[in-house]
């Protein structure tokens, strides 16, 4: 309070207002921008790597809770690695292509579909196995789960609506092949029969849905088949589904193929409405 007062007898008020709190200064800040190239064309795997390679361009050695400040001030984090398709597209080139593609085919059909002129669907098949995939818990005690003797599959092809947010589903045990996909397409068209619109199916470029036999029973049917540009999950509707319904089976305590066949008909039902707040974006 003296120290204040003082301040305030020498200059007033403007000088309660300066900010003369001291700031120290990394000793590396003068290297900043060295070590944001040097981490950029190699990335530490832990906090001792940094300080070793931080000790070797720069000279100066830095304790572990100083490195690791010093890497979040650079904005650098310790995030987990993610995997891309190895056949991938370069981004700006994918991302580009899926741009033209949303503005140049999906969109205009989707706004057909709004205006009820047009029926558009999003299909892609999803594989649910009979077996144990652990996660972690919060638990007092180590959580031990019994696992099934098999790996019993099953697979749903299915496709969904975003207007009405219903799906309309194939299910089997086997595979998914070019004779079942014309099975659905017979049931696509079988559902829509009455509304007299056409109708589009966007989907990806799995080998069985573009075959000949495929073409051309969606051609007898009247169903256009649009195909996404290569690795574009993000503009599939039906990913949120599947997504919704594979989170649903994190929690789900599943013994028996009958509980997974309920499991998978019941979510995949409940959760096709909440999708419908998600938007389609490139």
């Amino acid at each position: 309070m003296t120290h204040y007062t003082k301040k305030y007898d020498e200059s007033g008020l403007p000088g309660l207002l300066e900010e003369n709190y001291h700031h120290p200064k990394s000793q590396l800040e003068p290297y900043t921008e060295q070590l944001k190239e040097l981490f950029k064309k190699q990335l530490p795997h832990s906090v001792n790597q940094a300080i070793e390679m931080i000790d070797k361009e720069t000279g100066i050695r830095l304790k572990p809770s100083a490195c690791r400040a010093f890497l979040k001030k650079m904005g650098m984090k310790c995030r987990r690695c993610g995997l891309v398709p190895g056949k991938a597209m370069a981004d700006e080139k994918q991302r580009q292509a899926q741009q033209e593609f949303h503005d140049n085919q999906l969109q205009p059909i989707l706004d057909e579909a709004k205006q009820g002129k047009r029926n558009v669907l999003f299909v892609d098949a999803a594989h649910f196995v009979m077996g144990a995939f652990l996660g972690m818990v919060w638990s007092f005690v180590r959580l031990l789960l019994p696992s099934a003797s098999g790996r019993k599959r099953h697979n749903v092809l299915g496709a969904y609506d975003p207007i009405t947010h219903e799906a309309i589903t194939v299910t089997n045990d086997t595979y998914i092949n070019q004779d079942v996909f014309c099975e659905f397409l017979e049931k696509i068209a079988n559902a829509y029969a009455d509304s007299g619109w056409p109708i589009s199916l966007v989907l990806d470029n799995a080998r069985y849905q573009k075959c000949q036999s495929v073409t051309s029973k969606a051609k007898a049917l009247n169903i256009e088949l649009l195909y996404l540009p290569p690795y574009s999950p993000n503009l599939n509707l039906i990913e949120r589904l599947w997504r919704f319904v594979k989170n649903r089976f994190c929690i789900a305590s599943i013994t028996t193929v009958s509980i997974l066949l309920e499991t998978v008909s019941i979510t995949a039902s409940v959760n096709s409405s909440t999708i419908s707040k998600m938007r389609c974006k490139a």
